[in-house]
């Protein structure tokens, strides 16, 4: 995927991982990868990119300033990253905002698949991949709320919470 080509496809595709994976006939984590890569003057902005393995560790972030990626502990459960992860070879999309911040909504679109060949009588280790756009002005679907960590999320009532914030009384609840 080279830069020039990409950068002339991306004035029609913008940030869309799958059109720009057809027009270049790859698969959606490798196309999400080059969008991420791309400069920041590029036609279709600036994307961020988290990559995990099977366990859920990073392997790779590029967060966005209305999007942050934690750099340790336990991110998020709600994301669709994690999601991917039992529904490999298929793309999840989300718009999503961080719960607690003024920030705007973003456009997730999460995917996993293998991360080697096929080996005979070996499951194969997964590995997914979640761009992370601006959802622009014309998206018509309400953000759902995430966080970035449980540590510091303001969602007293998240069923996936699995430690205390720091924001709230999450110790006087039972934690």
């Amino acid at each position: 995927m080279p830069l020039d080509k990409v950068l002339e496809a991306v004035v029609v595709t913008g940030t869309d991982p799958l059109a720009l994976a057809r027009r270049f006939g790859t698969d959606p984590a490798r196309a999400m990868r080059r969008l991420a890569t791309l400069p920041a003057d590029a036609p279709c902005g600036s994307v961020g990119l988290a990559i995990c393995d099977a366990s859920g560790v990073f392997t790779f972030r590029k967060p966005l300033p209305d999007f942050p990626i934690p750099r340790f502990g336990a991110d998020c459960p709600l994301w669709p990253l994690f999601a991917a992860l039992s529904r490999p070879m298929s793309v999840l999309s989300r718009v999503l905002q961080s719960a607690g911040r003024q920030s705007g909504a973003v456009t997730a679109m999460a995917f996993a698949q293998p991360s080697g060949p096929p080996q005979v009588n070996r499951e194969p280790v997964f590995e997914a991949h979640m761009m992370i756009a601006p959802a622009g002005p014309r998206s018509s679907e309400t953000p759902e709320d995430v966080g970035i960590t449980c540590r510091i999320c303001p969602r007293a009532a998240c069923p996936a919470r699995r430690e205390p914030s720091l924001l709230g009384d999450g110790l006087a609840q039972g934690f």
